[in-house]
């Protein structure tokens, strides 16, 4: 009798599975890429295909294959989806008004056609839109739905909003007092990859401002708030440091005025304007008219000991100390903007 504790002897080695190259990942693949131009959409309105040459369609087809996950083609057609609100709900003639359900939004395709020198948007139909990229009707409205739900309305139910919105740093969908706002331009992640999708930046600069500043700094990081004080208006901001090339160019600058690059130099003054408008931001209000320019850090260190907390060390050796500091502080001439930088970053 065989012992019930020896190995069966394996004969055939066990074929492991393939790390690349399974059938269901290659048709997958096939499938991504292998997409064709459909037919006509004979369309009598817009006569899409007769505005859309051949080898533009054959263009428009060969780059929406050379993507290589259906996530990002999705994202590449809702660029050319545009989602409008309905100006005026009527009904169709002979369906019951009763039962009538308007539409939540109106959908607009267009599509970027190349012309050699420039590129030119092109109005078409669902039907040419689902043509020209050939896809089918239902991811369309995967789309569709998709875009109607980003944007503004999206981004208010999201936590970081709400935190957003908690501290003070300004609104989307309406005006706000404050020296804060939200940027929605790294939405796609496209100016810095490190950066969430909402940044909060001062309200008075614009979005071409940062973009030019962004080229300043190491990986694109620009300054960004990601906290402020309701009372004493300080904010803690964070972003990369000046790159050397900038450097190097307002150093040189500074000794030859002719020949600093224009490029350059605009960048430059479009980052003072920033940091500029950062202090402005971070003003503390004293009293009533009159605005001083002392520091948050100043200012929370000056109203950390208050006179009930004081009374009860009063008398003691903490008490003397504290009142010290105190006095050492109103003493200081307080800056506007404190900047700390890791020493070992290069």
């Amino acid at each position: 009798m065989a012992d019930c504790f020896d190995r069966p002897v394996v004969t055939v080695t066990p074929r492991k599975r393939k790390i690349n190259g399974r059938k269901k990942d290659a048709a997958k693949i096939k499938r991504i890429k292998n997409h064709t131009t459909g037919e006509d959409c004979k369309c009598s309105r817009l006569k899409c295909f007769e505005q859309i040459s051949e080898a533009a369609r054959q263009s428009l087809i060969e780059g929406f294959n050379t993507y290589s996950s259906k996530d990002s083609q999705d994202a590449y057609l809702s660029t050319m989806v545009v989602v409008l609100p309905v100006k005026q709900c009527r009904c169709r003639e002979g369906a019951d008004k009763n039962s009538y359900k308007p539409k939540e939004m109106s959908v607009k395709y267009v599509v970027k056609v190349s012309t050699g020198t420039s590129v030119e948007p092109v109005a078409v139909c669902v039907k040419a839109f689902c043509s020209l990229f050939g896809i089918t009707k239902n991811r369309v409205e995967t789309v569709r739905k998709a875009m109607s739900l980003t944007g503004a309305d999206r981004l208010k139910e999201s936590v970081v909003y709400k935190d957003y919105e908690r501290l003070g740093l300004g609104c989307i969908t309406k005006a706000s007092p404050s020296q804060w706002r939200l940027s929605m331009i790294n939405f796609h992640y496209n100016v810095c990859r490190s950066y969430p999708a909402v940044v909060v930046v001062p309200s008075r600069v614009v979005d071409d401002t940062i973009m030019k500043v962004s080229k300043n700094h190491r990986l694109n990081r620009f300054p960004v708030v990601v906290w402020s004080h309701k009372r004493t208006k300080g904010a803690l901001l964070r972003s990369g440091s000046i790159s050397k090339s900038v450097l190097t160019s307002v150093l040189k600058g500074s000794l030859n005025t002719n020949q600093v690059s224009n490029y350059n130099s605009s960048n430059i003054s479009e980052d003072e304007k920033m940091f500029s408008e950062i202090v402005k931001a971070t003003q503390m209000r004293i009293a009533k008219g009159k605005v001083s320019s002392i520091s948050a850090g100043a200012a929370l260190s000056m109203m950390a000991m208050s006179d009930d907390f004081a009374s009860l060390f009063e008398g003691s050796q903490q008490y003397k100390k504290l009142t010290e500091e105190q006095a050492e502080i109103n003493s200081w001439t307080p800056a506007n903007l404190y900047i700390f930088t890791d020493k070992s970053s290069k």
